[in-house]
Formats: structure tokens, sequence, C-alpha cells
């Protein structure tokens, strides 16, 4: 498995979490693997799965719902090439430097802290970008050729073997991401204002390569690939009054992110993932060391471990192993009936699931033990991205109105001109209408109140010295 070297500090920790789990999984997979390579290789069939158990997956495949790696390979069928991102964008994550270089970015160029909002450009940082973008000209063609085609499906699938995968691509988008954002400030730098929309909208169309991919770990860096198009985003508003065509055509590009499919595929995976894993031969288990895997996520544990002296085998005989298994799916279920769910109810049907791992680990299951932890917060993460997506498409809504008015703003939210301009628009947290403040004759910040569900009135995270009470804001003084 090959993740190209994503450390905590680069990915918000619930990635991390996720990942760990995939990264320990992965290498007792591949062990077992090289330790097998010189015997004579022999059939193995998959464990019978107990009867109230496997009436319980043929109910869910009723319903139309993957429950074994095949039937999760149909939900991610590869379009015909000609009409597949995926192979362009891969090219082009070949293309950006220090890709293949632990720790390797385009800030070897010296690029860091990019100014905020409207501050101005320091002179040094203006001369790296302009060093970056003039010798990375093919990496950004590239890019562009890529977003002009609207499938995407990375050469990821749903294999048997579950864990030993390839999640390169992953590191490919977040870091070209991060390119292309500063390749906007340029533009915006130098006046180009067309050009930089385009870049933008080709910004996100990369961030929504990720949408089909059926894993969690691929959702949530969808997810953060959202920061460096918004920053971008709020960088131009800043700096450049867009025209109507602009605008418009920004619209359009945010209006294609969602997150509702993408996140109910990656359940239905994980899901599938235990399923997949409890059916495998007794040899194959007992070499993966379960117990001692899940010992390497649970460090933290100041009780004697139970699963120190678990037996695998006996385990799976054994009526608690039924009741893990019933449990881990109902567990998961309730994060897909969260995620299926209009926001802000899901948030409340998500609080079903937050003592799940707690359960787990009292009643001694292994399998939900293994697999719980890394769902935890899922669904706050995908509020956040829908809150952020709507504050998005508030402030260009905003900005629209603000054209076809001379310039003008509204005085407050209360304004009709405010109220028709954010119709529709509610805030994922509590179901208000997106918030909007008039701070200047020229400023204004429109905002989501935020994972702490408490409005902040219009604080953004780094501006405040509480590091939980804070709003997602995006904020324009021109």
């Amino acid at each position: 498995m090959n993740v190209a070297r994503l450390t905590h500090t680069q990915m918000p920790s619930r990635i991390f979490a996720a990942l760990l789990l995939i990264c320990l999984l992965s290498l007792a997979c591949n062990k077992k693997a090289d330790s097998d390579s010189s015997k004579p290789k022999t059939a193995k069939s998959a464990w019978k799965l107990p009867d109230e158990i496997a009436q319980k997956l043929e109910a869910l495949r009723k319903a139309g719902e993957p429950t074994t790696a095949e039937e999760m390979r149909r939900l991610y069928d590869t379009p015909p090439l000609a009409t597949n991102a995926a192979p362009l964008y891969t090219n082009a994550f070949a293309l950006l430097p220090g890709y293949d270089t632990p720790g390797g970015s385009f800030l070897s160029y010296g690029i860091s802290n990019l100014p905020p909002r409207g501050a101005p450009m320091p002179k040094a940082t203006l001369i790296a970008l302009t060093k970056f973008c003039a010798e990375n000209t093919a990496l950004f063609d590239s890019l562009k050729t890529a977003a002009l085609v609207k499938e995407c499906r990375y050469s990821l699938d749903f294999p048997e073997k579950l864990w030993n995968m390839q999640f390169s691509h992953i590191v490919g988008v977040r870091r070209c991401a991060e390119a292309m954002r500063a390749y906007c400030y340029l533009l915006i730098e130098r006046g180009q204002t067309d050009k930089a929309v385009e870049l933008l909208c080709d910004q996100i169309a990369l961030a929504g390569s990720l949408d089909r991919d059926p894993f969690l770990l691929s959702q949530l860096s969808r997810c953060a690939c959202l920061t460096p198009c918004e920053l971008a985003l709020e960088r131009l508003l800043n700096r450049k009054k867009l025209d109507a065509p602009q605008l418009a055509r920004l619209e359009r590009a945010v209006q294609s992110l969602g997150f509702k499919e993408g996140f109910t595929r990656a359940l239905f995976s994980e899901r599938c993932s235990a399923i997949v894993l409890c059916q495998r031969h007794a040899e194959e288990l007992k070499d993966m060391d379960l117990p001692g895997l899940l010992g390497g996520i649970e460090k933290s544990s100041t009780n004697s471990p139970w699963w120190v002296q678990l037996d695998i085998q006996s385990y799976r005989e054994s009526a608690t192993f039924v009741q893990d298994i019933l449990f881990t799916i109902q567990s998961n279920e309730i994060l897909i009936r969260a995620v299926n769910t209009p926001l802000p109810e899901a948030l409340e049907v998500a609080k079903e699931f937050a003592s799940s791992v707690r359960i787990a680990q009292t009643k001694h299951y292994l399998f939900a033990s293994l697999f719980t932890p890394s769902l935890r917060g899922t669904i706050g993460r995908y509020a956040e991205a829908e809150a952020r997506l709507r504050v998005t498409r508030a402030a260009l809504a905003i900005e629209k109105m603000r054209l076809a008015n001379n310039g003008m703003l509204p005085e407050n939210a209360d304004d009709p001109a405010a109220r028709s301009a954010l119709s529709g628009l509610t805030d994922p947290f509590d179901g208000e209408p997106i918030r909007y403040k008039r701070r200047a004759a020229n400023s204004y910040v429109v905002y989501s109140i935020g994972p702490d569900e408490k409005d902040d009135g219009g604080i953004p995270k780094g501006e405040t010295k509480d590091k939980k009470n804070y709003d997602l804001v995006l904020m324009v003084t021109r």
C-alpha cells in the first residue's frame, strides 16, 4: 500500500485515524502475502456465516445495498476510457514537483503563508509564485484538460484483499489543489480575472474527481480539498469585481459539488469491509493478528486489554461473534440513515452512533471495535462540508445581488434583497438561513454557525483564542 507519505500533520485527525486502520490492516495482509509467496497456491473458501447474519445480509441485498466485494465493485463501474478523467489526472500528478519525494511539494519553491483575503502580496512570495507557475505550465495544462472530462474513476478497486490498495491519487489531488490555489493567487495579482475564474472551476472539478471513490478516506479528503478552493475564491472576491458571466460560471461549478452520494457509498464500503473480513479463512485471520491490530488502535487503554488472549477461531464460533457482526452492521446503518436524512436532522440521527464505540469495547466485540472508531465524526464532517459549500454559494449570491444593485450591499439579513439572495440556503447545523452580516460600506461576511452549533458572530477559525468556538466564514472586504 502506498499512501505517499500522508502524515498526521497533513490531514485532519479523523482522516488520519481512518488511514491508520487501513494501514495496519494492509500491513497484516501484505505480511501474510509475503510469507505465502513460496508456498503452493491453494484456494480458500470464505467461512460460512451463521444463519442469523446471512439472513440480515440477504435483507440488505433485497434493499439494493451491497454486502460483498463484487457487489461493491458494481457501484464503482469504470466509464469508457474516452470519458474517464482519471488517467489524465494521474498523468498530471506525475508532473507535480516533489510528488514522489517524501514531504515534497510546491512549498519547496519558498511559497508559504499566502496572503489572506485582500492582504497585499509580499514581493518574495510573488517572485516565488511566478517561478513556480512558469516552471509548471505542463502541470496546469494537464489539469485543465482533465477538468474538461466530466466522469472520473481512478484505478482503485474494492478487492478481495481489501486493504492492499493504492491511495496515491488522493495525495495527488490534495497537492494539486494547493498548487492550483497558488497559481490562482498569481493570476489574481496579475489582474487576469477570467483566467483565475477558469482555474477555480478546474480546481473545483479536481476536488469533484474523488466523488465516486467508494472509500471513506477519499470522501474525507474531498472535503479537505474544499479549503484551497474556498481560500482562492475568497481572495478573488476580495481583490476583483466579477461580472455576471464570471459569477454564473463559478455558481455552476460550485453547484456541481455534493457529498450525500459519496458518503453513502463510502459507508457501504466500510460495511462491506467488515463483512468480507469476518468471513476470511481461519488461517488468514490468525496470521493477520486482529487482536494485535486492535491493540495498536487502542493504545490509550489503561485497563487490562480483553483482546490479548482472544482466540479468533473460537470467537467466531461463539454467540458473541454473531452479536458483534450484527452490531457492526446496525451501527453502520445508523450513519447511512443519517446521511440520507436532511440536515440538521441528520445530526440528531447520528447521535445514536455516539455510544457505539464504547458499547463495542464494553461487550468485547472484536470487529465492531476495529471498525466503529474510524467512523466517529463522519456525519459531523459531512455536515461541515455541506455548510462550507452553502456558505460559498451564499457569497456568490450576495455578489450577484450587489452587481445588480450598483454595488450596494444589503444593510442586514432582514433586508429583502438579502433574504432573496440567500433563499433556500440553510445552515446544516441549525436549519436557519446562512448568516449574513454587513460590516462596513463594502464589507460583509456570510457564515454557518459550524460544529459548535453556536453563533459566534461570524468569527472565523484562527481569529479566536478558543479553538472550538468559531464559525465557518467567507469574508469579503472589497
